[in-house]
């Protein structure tokens, strides 16, 4: 234990009242992974928290072991919608069905935004399982839900668990005869292929046709005219789209001879290599000439790629660590003629670029762009999780596209690592803000802890309307929260899903609908 973590608890020993203090201990304590500590401290509390940002701390540090904490903090704030949803959450995890329940319906009939029984919300209403069937309770993750992310976490647990399966034993007549078929069986099938072996002719393996495809030049032409910025980016966009030599021989009705069917496409002049399309990044050793990104070893391959990232409060600092990390991989990996944007978000968002600040108050939060326009985000009915932009789709903050140079590079990671986060969480602003960039991004890489504002319709509806072949992967922070509005949205867009762990791997996001489990014991340890 470090003297300032000492002093801090000597400091609480004298005033264990003082939930600033208690907080910062236990972040401390979570931060070297002291997580039963955590818990621990804040259930030790003789008092509950005095509002809802520190409640949604307290529960995000503590997990299931929050509950006695924010029971007492509802009893004392009857009226808190948000202390009602908590509670809800807390109990569900905890296996108390029941109580969740109740506490769902207060915090429903409080305003709180809570899935409607349409969406059978956290499987309250799923019918009693047939008598001699044993169904596996809930497990619960080691780490609390995201604070900004509880109006949705209702719908995470909302997955099916696997159908159970019958347990009587398979009658001994019914196993026999089962047996002589699957034999005979086998025997058709190995005479079948030996005579397929004699009658048919041996074939050539046909060449491998490889057709280069050749990134657009770096444009190095500068202006002080936004408008002719643009129409630069615009046609270098165009030209990246046209590049692809198999695109051309087979569109290209004026040709005069017959192209060969391209088996293979390569993304480095031909004999020199292939690009990195692999985990380490696209081209980033200098080794590439094709245009693409990877982002926690998740490929896509196009010309603009915008990147949506969580950096609302409940973002740990590991987390975002994390992200800062792969980000600077990331872009490092851009080749030159590529366009990024990133978008940081929690209730609102903003861009990471030179100028563009976020000005919290209470559960509100205005956005400043350089030339001093703001753009307003208010919490619905004091929700952490439901957002309203003042104004039109077509007004929400906007921003040119960044080329990929070491200079833009750099500029974003300045402003990444100042970790300036702010309290919410809603996907449609941040999403509705990347597709408005113009162009329209090929790629879109969203990452959250959380599933506020998770409307994959609406979402989808806007992405396809603006860019009808866009590919959205969708990245889970240490959580499997919002699984399957990640899925939808990425099933949608031809897009991958994935959870991002501690240790920075990921686990395919189709897991938690067959292996729940396991994939929570894997958030759990880390790795």
């Amino acid at each position: 234990m470090d003297p300032v973590e000492q002093s801090l608890l000597q400091a609480l020993e004298a005033n264990p009242d003082d939930w600033s203090v208690r907080l910062i201990i236990a972040e401390k304590q979570f931060a070297r992974e002291g997580y039963e500590e955590a818990a621990a401290t804040i259930a030790s509390a003789p008092s509950p928290p005095p509002d809802d940002v520190s409640l949604e701390k307290a529960a995000n540090l503590a997990g299931v072991s929050a509950t006695p904490i924010v029971a007492s903090y509802v009893q004392s704030q009857p009226s808190s919608g948000y202390g009602h949803l908590l509670l809800a959450t807390l109990a569900e995890q905890g296996g108390d069905l029941d109580r969740a329940r109740q506490h769902y319906e207060v915090a429903a009939a409080l305003g709180m935004p809570v899935s409607t029984a349409e969406e059978d919300p956290v499987g309250l209403s799923q019918p009693e399982p047939e008598a001699g069937i044993s169904i596996p309770p809930i497990a619960s993750p080691s780490a609390p839900p995201p604070p900004d992310g509880v109006a949705a976490q209702a719908e995470y647990d909302e997955i099916d668990l696997l159908a159970p399966v019958s347990t009587d034993p398979p009658k001994k007549n019914s196993t026999r005869v089962t047996a002589i078929f699957v034999a005979i069986a086998v025997h058709l099938i190995i005479g079948l292929l030996a005579g397929l072996l004699i009658i048919l002719p041996a074939t050539k393996d046909e060449p491998e046709i490889v057709a280069a495809v050749i990134g657009p030049p770096a444009a190095k032409i500068e202006t002080q005219k936004k408008n002719v910025a643009r129409q630069v980016k615009r046609s270098t966009s165009a030209a990246a789209a046209a590049a692809p030599v198999a695109q051309l021989m087979r569109t290209n009705a004026m040709a005069q001879f017959s192209a060969p069917e391209v088996t293979r496409t390569s993304t480095g002049p031909l004999g020199l290599g292939e690009g990195n399309f692999g985990s380490g990044g696209f081209g980033g050793t200098g080794s590439g000439f094709g245009s693409g990104a990877s982002f926690f070893g998740g490929s896509s391959s196009g010309s603009n790629f915008a990147f949506v990232l969580d950096y609302s409060g409940s973002m740990k600092r590991n987390q975002i660590d994390l992200i800062i990390k792969e980000m600077d991989r990331t872009l490092d990996g851009l080749n030159t003629g590529t366009q990024f944007q990133i978008i940081l978000f929690a209730g609102g968002a903003t861009y990471a670029v030179k100028g563009w600040k976020v000005d919290q108050k209470g559960k509100n939060n205005t956005v400043t762009d350089p030339d001093g326009k703001r753009y307003q985000f208010d919490s619905v009915r004091n929700s952490f999780s439901d957002y309203d932009f003042k104004g039109a789709d077509s007004n929400l903050p906007s921003e040119e596209w960044q080329p990929s140079n070491p200079a833009a590079r750099r500029a974003a990671m300045e402003i990444l690592k100042r970790r300036d986060l702010f309290v919410g969480t809603d996907w449609r602003w941040p999403f509705k803000m990347a597709m408005n960039l113009s162009p329209a991004p090929d790629v879109v890489f969203f990452m959250s802890d959380g599933t506020g504002g998770a409307k994959p319709d609406e979402i989808i509806k806007y992405a396809k309307k603006k860019n009808a072949r866009v590919q959205i992967n969708m990245f889970a922070m240490e959580t499997i929260a919002g699984a399957r509005e990640m899925a939808q949205i990425a099933e949608a867009t031809g897009g991958i899903h994935k959870i991002i762990l501690r240790s920075g791997e990921t686990v395919d996001g189709a897991e938690v609908f067959t292996n729940r489990r396991e994939v929570e014991e894997r958030i759990r340890k880390g790795r």
